[in-house]
């Protein structure tokens, strides 16, 4: 059996970006906190402390759970396609997914209007779509 390793270069290239974000995320969400003079409370739920953050801090600690929600799909659908096989078609449309990910991350962490977010999401979400239905496809 051949493994198609190159269409896991876009899941590990996510997984990258992931953990940018995540960092991202945790500088802003530590300058605010200094700045606040915020304690950190043990009785309080995550949610309850990002409540008093600014928006633009919560902005980005979304886009991280963001990225891990859907993308999990993303990734267990690149693992069935270096099993079963990939097409070009294919390896592009997860460049695109990856792609449109990248975009939606920083139209979400710096402007995000929920509108325009929703399209990036939206075509995004499409062309994983595709993606799973061909890797569906090719494993039957």
């Amino acid at each position: 059996m051949i493994i198609a390793t190159d269409i896991l270069i876009p899941a590990l290239v996510l997984v990258l970006w992931t953990l940018s974000i995540w960092l991202w995320m945790v500088v802003g969400r530590v300058k605010a906190v200094s700045a606040m003079g915020q304690k950190l409370d043990s009785s309080l739920t995550n949610d309850e402390h990002a409540r008093e953050l600014p928006l633009a801090v919560r902005w980005k600690l979304d886009n991280y759970h963001n990225l891990l929600e859907q993308p999990i799909l993303f990734y267990a659908t690149l693992l069935v396609m270096a099993v079963v096989g990939r097409s070009d078609l294919d390896l592009w449309l997860a460049w695109g997914y990856v792609g449109l990910r990248v975009v939606h991350s920083f139209h979400q962490g710096l402007r995000n209007v929920i509108e325009e977010r929703f399209v990036i999401f939206s075509i995004a979400s499409l062309l994983l779509i595709v993606l799973a239905l061909r890797a569906l496809i090719a494993a039957v």
